[in-house]
């Protein structure tokens, strides 16, 4: 339902990304050594379809939810 609340855990598998940035416009940000992280806690579902969005981009698939 629009407007709810979601619950989710992002993760960033730091030994599998090789820092290809294609996650970076749909949900993530880039550290300073070059890897992704998550900004903030995914809490509305427009922001879960970026996370799924930026799952589908990664070449290495390093990026797990949890719902």
């Amino acid at each position: 339902m629009e407007g709810r609340g979601v619950n989710i855990t992002v993760r960033v598998d730091r030994d599998m990304c090789q820092g290809h940035a294609q996650c970076v416009e749909a949900a993530f940000d880039i550290r300073d050594d070059g890897f992704a992280y998550v900004l903030q806690t995914i809490e509305t579902p427009k922001l879960l379809e970026r996370v799924k969005d930026a799952m589908s981009r990664c070449p290495e698939n390093a990026i797990t939810i949890d719902e």
